[in-house]
């Protein structure tokens, strides 16, 4: 038998194969011929990158495990699909040192810089390293575009991986300029494809992000055709969902109940298990709005024992926080618990400067506001307004003000309040202005 660390990939996948239990048949599974897989194995013939990520899924191997071996032997077209099939399956860590071999290799043309340069850009944005992003593409994009290049589709990559990084940092202001920078590329491709879809979704979600719901709509809309029309099942079910959160956000109470239970039933038949609950949190909040306030804190009080499993630090967070509100002026001392273990998660996992802490941050000031602890309650309805202010998200920081202004009043400081309420005007007149754009 031959020494495992010594086989080929042939000789691996047929070893790999037997101890499954498998057919050549089921490993080919109308992807290839039966006669495809014989081959390989017997290494007469080799294997796409393509053939190779289908061969691992039937396997249930890794495949960098599949492909270790034969890394070296690689050439560089092979090598960045792999990288590229890496950053699909959500694997930075194993993509990066490929993309840094690839650039160094000096026969790489112009375009292939580019493209490798994007990609780098993914694994920066899946890794969290949204600032390396920003270094590596803003004086790529600065230079294309002095110079005039004409290749529209690769300029609309590198915005739209500028606006996910922004988007991603909590600055929907510049995710904004950069999804409709790359939205504009978008209206002159041929045809509205699949980039130009995605880029329709994350213009959308920032509208919504920013309170312009009804062009929010529009490009969710159109995104949502594309993904429908591709049976592309989980884009579907985001949109929906997308959409859902505007509706309510408009107090289309009916109407978000409606795409919310469509999304939920999407994202549960995928199994995403996390998304369904994402869903049913927001199921939650229509129920307060409804007053029923007992079937949603037995909701959410499901959310954050998953959230809490999961260790999705954020939306734990948000959650403990929702629940937070529903008790405020119902049980202030389960209001005060809950925000007590919402700051605690906010210090251990510094999220202070996230949107979610916003959102804890304004629930804390109802609190205080509820107590009569109108000091307190202006202190952190004032921050909440900040980090919202920070993130161009207005009508958020309408709502925090809108604390701060009662909180001041019962202080007695009447031209605090006066000043505030003007600046409410100011802003929600923009917001109104802003919404009003066609």
């Amino acid at each position: 038998m031959n020494n495992v660390m010594t086989e080929t990939i042939g000789e691996k996948i047929r070893r790999l194969r037997l101890e499954r239990g498998m057919s050549q048949g089921d490993l080919a599974d109308g992807f290839v011929t039966v006669s495809m897989i014989s081959q390989l194995e017997r290494g007469k013939n080799t294997a796409s990158i393509e053939l190779l990520h289908h061969i691992a899924r039937k396997l249930q191997v890794h495949l960098h495990e599949l492909v270790r071996n034969e890394l070296d032997q690689m050439e560089l077209y092979n090598r960045h699909k792999l990288a590229k099939i890496y950053l699909d399956l959500q694997q930075p860590d194993l993509a990066e040192p490929m993309l840094d071999f690839l650039r160094e290799q000096a026969e790489l043309s112009h375009a292939d810089q580019l493209d490798i340069s994007i990609d780098f850009s993914e694994c920066y944005n899946q890794q969290g390293r949204y600032d390396l992003t920003l270094e590596l593409l803003s004086p790529i994009v600065a230079e294309l575009e002095n110079h005039l290049f004409d290749d529209v589709h690769v300029m609309a990559k590198i915005r739209k991986q500028l606006g996910n990084a922004r988007f991603m940092m909590n600055d929907f202001t510049q995710a904004y300029y950069n999804y409709q920078k790359a939205y504009d590329l978008v209206e002159r491709f041929t045809e509205h494809d699949e980039q130009a879809a995605y880029i329709s979704f994350n213009l959308g979600h920032t509208l919504r992000k920013l309170g312009q719901h009804q062009l929010a709509i529009f490009y969710l809309e159109r995104a949502q055709r594309y993904f429908q029309n591709r049976q592309d099942v989980r884009r579907v079910a985001d949109t929906l969902f997308a959409n859902g959160q505007i509706y309510f956000e408009a107090s289309d109470q009916k109407r978000a109940a409606e795409l919310f239970e469509q999304a939920h039933v999407l994202y549960t038949g995928l199994n995403m298990i996390s998304w369904a609950v994402k869903v049913q949190h927001n199921v939650a909040a229509l129920l307060a709005l409804k007053e029923d306030k007992d079937a949603a804190i037995v909701e959410l009080k499901k959310c954050a024992e998953f959230y809490l499993r999961e260790r999705d630090h954020k939306n734990y967070l948000l959650v403990l926080s929702k629940l937070a509100e529903l008790y405020v002026g119902f049980l202030p001392e389960e209001a005060e618990n809950h925000l007590k273990l919402a700051k605690e998660i906010v210090v251990q996992h510094s999220l202070e400067e996230t949107e979610e802490c916003a959102a804890y941050l304004r629930v804390c000031s109802k609190h205080f506001l509820n107590c009569q602890r109108n000091i307190e309650s202006v202190r952190t309805s004032l921050n909440s307004a900040e980090l919202y202010a920070k993130m161009g998200i207005i009508a958020e920081q309408v709502e925090s003000l809108e604390v701060a202004v009662d909180a001041y009043r019962g202080l007695g400081e009447l031209d605090a309040a006066l000043d505030l309420e003007r600046k409410r005007v100011v802003l929600l007149g923009k917001m109104y202005r802003r919404e009003g754009v066609k």
